[in-house]
């Protein structure tokens, strides 16, 4: 009765208008003020409007208006995209570890984690619940030296027979060690925290986010800075060294 009777009659006497268009990305290793400015100047149509989500360490950008602004929002939506620039980790709502999921899928890649840095709150840590996201194996015991991460890198992809291998250090002298073992090459990052003012539940998350960023870029083809082909373990922490102060790093 409710469907063929009562719906019927109430839309006739109330009919609903089309619904909002909502055009969204993420972003990652950029602030919220940064962002808000560099997108001040844009010039929105009637009824639209630009939002903005923070949920540590992650900020989504969201333009969203009536449906009969479709048009002119697509026309605009590409400007919002270079202003996110490579800071951009997805459109939509599918997710960075689905993501690379289908990434990995869609290269027949198989992927191994070696991490320390997150076993102190083991399972309820960020890395972990994107890891599980993610689909892959994973095993612990990546030590603090850039030199080692990268070698632990290659050497954790062979035992286990894997395609990609990603290594996190655990925190020492405030510093982690990151490395991507592809068949490329290795790729290393160096990363300084410069003040502890965040949890240790948020610093995992920025580096979890920062591991698996690392990851996309470079099955996105986005080249990571640092090749380690060549390099000392002395000086490979001389060639790449980014600060996780203030905002959340991002991978450049």
């Amino acid at each position: 009765m409710v469907e063929q009777e009562i719906l019927p009659r109430l839309r006739e006497r109330f009919p609903l208008s089309a619904a909002p268009l909502c055009l969204r990305l993420t972003t990652f290793g950029r602030s919220e003020s940064e962002l808000a400015q560099s997108l001040d100047h844009l010039q929105l149509p009637p009824g639209v409007v630009m939002g903005y989500r923070s949920s540590m360490p992650i900020i989504e950008l969201k333009l969203t208006g009536p449906a009969e602004q479709r048009e002119a929002m697509l026309a605009l939506w590409p400007e919002v995209q270079k202003v996110a620039g490579e800071s951009m980790i997805f459109e939509g709502t599918e997710g960075l570890p689905a993501q690379i999921a289908r990434r990995l899928q869609q290269r027949q890649l198989s992927l191994t984690l070696s991490e320390q840095f997150y076993r102190w709150s083991a399972g309820a840590t960020a890395f972990s619940r994107q890891r599980s996201a993610v689909g892959q194996r994973s095993h612990s015991g990546a030590g603090g030296d850039p030199g080692a991460v990268c070698a632990l890198g290659g050497g954790t992809a062979r035992k286990h027979f894997a395609g990609l291998a990603l290594a996190v250090s655990g925190q020492e002298s405030d510093h982690l060690n990151f490395a991507l073992s592809t068949p490329d090459g290795t790729y290393a990052l160096r990363v300084k925290f410069t003040t502890n003012r965040h949890s240790l539940q948020v610093r995992q998350e920025v580096c979890a986010m920062m591991a698996l960023n690392m990851l996309r870029r470079w099955l996105n083809g986005q080249r990571w800075p640092v090749n380690t082909a060549g390099l000392t373990s002395s000086n490979l922490s001389q060639r790449k060294s980014t600060s996780a102060s203030g905002a959340p790093p991002g991978a450049r």
